[in-house]
Formats: C-alpha cells, sequence, structure tokens
C-alpha cells in the first residue's frame, strides 16, 4: 500500500500530465446556481442521479429540467409529451413527494448548504434511505446534483483504489461504496486539491472523462508503463491477480448453470441469466457476476439495457466486442421471442390483435420501419415483409414497392403499419397522405387496403377504427 507522501506525489505527476494536454483543467468549476427553489433543486439531482446522461447536451437538460418541474407541480404535465421513460420517473412522483417529508424527518430538508453535523457518507445514506431509488453510487450522484463536494465512488475509480491497494475488492455492497468513498475524501484532504477537480483528474485516468484528451491509462485494459503511479502501484509491479473468490461467486454462478440446464430457468434472476450469457463468451465466472450486477446498476432493467450501443457495453469492464455482440443477441433473441409476429394462416379480426403482435417489436427503434401484412380473402396472414426503413415519405412507401409482393403472392388485402420512434401514435399529414394515396392504388389494382396502424409506444392508431 503506498503511502501518503506517495500518493500526493502521484497526484501531482497526474495533474502535471493531464495539464499538458488540457491545459486548464486544473481550475476549480463553477459552483452550481443556488438562487433556485429549493424542491427544485432535489428534483433534478434526483432526476440526474436515476438517470444519468453520458454527455451534458443542452436538449438532455431542458427535458431533466422540464421533468423537475413538473415533480415540483411548477409545470403541467398536459404540456409534456412525455417519452416512455420519462412517464416511469413521473410515476414515482408521489413517492418521490413522500421521500421529502422523509428527509424533513431526519432535518435533511429544507436543505441547508453545509451540515456541520453530519458526514457526506451519512448525509448520502440518510437520503438514501428518504429518496426512491438511490442505490448503489446512486446517492453520490444525487449529493453532487446538490452542489456537495462529493466524488462518486463509480466502478472505474473503485477499480483504480483496488489497483493502488487501497481497498480490498472493487465490487461490493453499500459498505464497499462507504469504503471506497472514505478512501476518496481522504486523498482530497492529503491533496489539497478540490473535489471536483480531483473528480475530473481521476476520470481522465479511468477512462471516464471523454471530453478531455488523453488519459485513459488506468481503464479496464490498463497501460501501466505510462501510468503516473506504476512506481507505487502493486498491480503494476506484480500484475496482481484479482482477488479469491470469497464470496462465492463462481460457486453461485455454477449453481445457476446446474439449474439452466435442468429447466429451471424461471427461479434464475436477471443478474444470474446475464451472468452466465457473459460467463458463455469466455469471461471468468467471477467477472461476469460482478460485471451483470454492474449492468443492472448502471442501465436500471433489460429494456434499458437492450437499447445500449455496443460503444457504450465495451466501457464496461471486461466486456470485449465479440462479448457486447453475444449480450445484444442475447436481449435481442429474448425480445424477439416476447413479439411473435402473426403466423401465416393467422386471421385477423380487429386492429387490437395487430398492436399485441408488433407492439413490442418495433416499440424501441430509432427508425421508422413501414411493413406491409398480405392477407388472403378470408383476412388470414399470407406473409409480412418491410417495404422501408427511414422517415415515412411518399418516396419510401411508394404503391410500386407496397404492392408488389401482393400482386405476386395473389393478396386479396393488406393491412399497413409503421412505428413512430417518437412513442407518439397520431398521425402527420404525410401519414395521411400516404395512406390515402395507397387506398386509391389498392382500389384500381383490386387489393383491398384495410387499414394503416401506426405503433406507440404505449398506444396505437387505427385509420379505420377512428373512420367507422
Amino acid at each position: 500500500m503506498p503511502s501518503d507522501y506517495q500518493l500526493i506525489d502521484g497526484f501531482e505527476r497526474l495533474r502535471d500530465a493531464c495539464q499538458r494536454v488540457n491545459p486548464g483543467v486544473g481550475a476549480v468549476p463553477a459552483a452550481p446556481e443556488a438562487d433556485e427553489p429549493a424542491a427544485l433543486r432535489v428534483a433534478l439531482a434526483w432526476l440526474r442521479a436515476l438517470a444519468p446522461a453520458r454527455d451534458a447536451a443542452p436538449p438532455e437538460r431542458r427535458r431533466l429540467r422540464r421533468l423537475a418541474r413538473i415533480l415540483t407541480g411548477e409545470a403541467d404535465d398536459e404540456v409534456h409529451e412525455a417519452e416512455p421513460r420519462d412517464e416511469r420517473l413521473l410515476a414515482r412522483r408521489a413517492a418521490w413527494r413522500a421521500g421529502l417529508d422523509r428527509a424533513q424527518r431526519r432535518r435533511l430538508w429544507p436543505l441547508a448548504d453545509d451540515a456541520p453535523d453530519r458526514s457526506l457518507a451519512e448525509e448520502a445514506a440518510a437520503w438514501a434511505e428518504a429518496l426512491p431509488g438511490l442505490t448503489g453510487v446512486r446517492p453520490w450522484r444525487f449529493l453532487r446534483g446538490l452542489g456537495r463536494p462529493v466524488i462518486e465512488p463509480e466502478m472505474p475509480l473503485r477499480r483504480f483504489l483496488w489497483r493502488l491497494g487501497l481497498l480490498e475488492r472493487a465490487d461490493g455492497d453499500d459498505a464497499h461504496l462507504r469504503r471506497a468513498h472514505g478512501e476518496l475524501e481522504r486523498i482530497v484532504q492529503l491533496t489539497g486539491l478540490p473535489a471536483e477537480v480531483l473528480r475530473c483528474l481521476l476520470r481522465w485516468h479511468t477512462g471516464g472523462e471523454r471530453e478531455l484528451t488523453g488519459g485513459r491509462v488506468c481503464g479496464a485494459r490498463p497501460r501501466c508503463a505510462g501510468c503516473p503511479f506504476g512506481e507505487l502501484c502493486p498491480f503494476a509491479r506484480y500484475k496482481a491477480a484479482p482477488a479469491p473468490d470469497a464470496d462465492g461467486a463462481a460457486e453461485a454462478l455454477a449453481e445457476a448453470g446446474r439449474r439452466l440446464r435442468e429447466g429451471r430457468a424461471a427461479e434464475l434472476g436477471e443478474a444470474d441469466l446475464l451472468a452466465l450469457t457473459l460467463a458463455a463468451g469466455g469471461m471468468p465466472r467471477r467477472a461476469a457476476t460482478r460485471a451483470a450486477a454492474e449492468l443492472l446498476r448502471q442501465y436500471g432493467n433489460l429494456r434499458t439495457l437492450s437499447q445500449a450501443t455496443p460503444p457504450q457495453l465495451a466501457e464496461s469492464p471486461g466486456l470485449t466486442p465479440a462479448r457486447c455482440a453475444l449480450l445484444l443477441a442475447a436481449l435481442e433473441l429474448g425480445r424477439r421471442l416476447g413479439a411473435l409476429a402473426l403466423q401465416p394462416g393467422s386471421p385477423i379480426t380487429c386492429s387490437e390483435e395487430v398492436w399485441q403482435a408488433y407492439r413490442l417489436r418495433y416499440r424501441d427503434l430509432a427508425q421508422e420501419h413501414f411493413v406491409v401484412l398480405l392477407l388472403d380473402a378470408k383476412n388470414r396472414v399470407i406473409h409480412e415483409h418491410v417495404v422501408s426503413k427511414g422517415t415515412l415519405t411518399g418516396s419510401h412507401a411508394h404503391p410500386r414497392e407496397v404492392f408488389q409482393q401482393a400482386v405476386r403472392r395473389s393478396a386479396a388485402a393488406m393491412i399497413l403499419l409503421h412505428n413512430h420512434p417518437s412513442g407518439d401514435p397520431t398521425p402527420s399529414p404525410e401519414d395521411r397522405a400516404v395512406t390515402a394515396r395507397l387506398r386509391q392504388a389498392g382500389e384500381i389494382l383490386g387489393i383491398r387496403v384495410l387499414d394503416h396502424i401506426i405503433l406507440g409506444a404505449e398506444q396505437y392508431y387505427s385509420f379505420r377504427d377512428r373512420e367507422d
């Protein structure tokens, strides 16, 4: 374990290395605005803790501020075109307001700029008990959102502390997170650096600060030769192996695999299934268990995880491109199994049946897909095909492409459907124009266009139902 003086020297070298390629990075950032209503500050901090954005783009900031104003009652939800992820957050509005009452009983609310009788770790634990959803590193993210001088003990930083010998392990429960936070606070006191500056340096060094040039030395695959801490790092000196499986993670995963082989998959949790998938990609069992738990903590649920891109997944330790592809393939198979389309020969009696059959398949896609269901004279499915991908326009839904397969397969009728990535199924003027044009073409060809269904996130629009 390095001494305090060695740590001070190491962080001075780290700051010099960062400033050489990023001049001015050591400046103390401006404090967050404190003149806005306290309830709005709490709501914003809570939303940012539950749904942290990889980038702080203005649209994301505006979205969170709009949600915070709805939570605090400053804005009306009727004017908010909520996305599915926003609706899930707004559904917890009552729990958030009840949490403020609990925070008041714990003397956390109304907000005070300082809490001399309470440490940051105690304050984080108290807010975690008061507000819903503040688990893992989220209590520290929440405090940072309030303007507290906090460095969140995220996984890359914990891994860095473990490699230096300052932590017994990188993963673990809330107790290990508190120990990691304690070490980070101790480094703040040793180096005399502001917490925000030290956080920026550590994230630059471990790969979490993407906006700065260089860095990423102590990432998932460390480059120990260029590390400012190389001389005092046990990992760099001995290439230390991970700690032994003291918590029995490997044995637990082996037991999960045995249950799966015995047909007892229903007994397994989401973390077990994710870990088994990663282990099938060659990841060691203990590392797979740790990576699965971290993925669920980071993304919250499987649906959000399935929407992650390979570069985003690759930021997690141990997830190689091949393992990312294996994980996304498993999630995609599960999504398709839950969204089995109508099979040839299946009769269609109403728009609700089409909605139920295709809603999950197209709910999370970023592009519009224009799909045609070909039917026989008794409205039974003959064939399904995707005509185009992208924005629905006259050129994308030209009658030539729409009716080509219908003529070839002697279809008597068809149902048109496409998704709206925004989640709102309300038809646009272009949707109405395309529908009218294709109906006219169908009348000429003798192929009935029974309906045009627009798939939204939680509801759909049927031209036929609205016209009847």
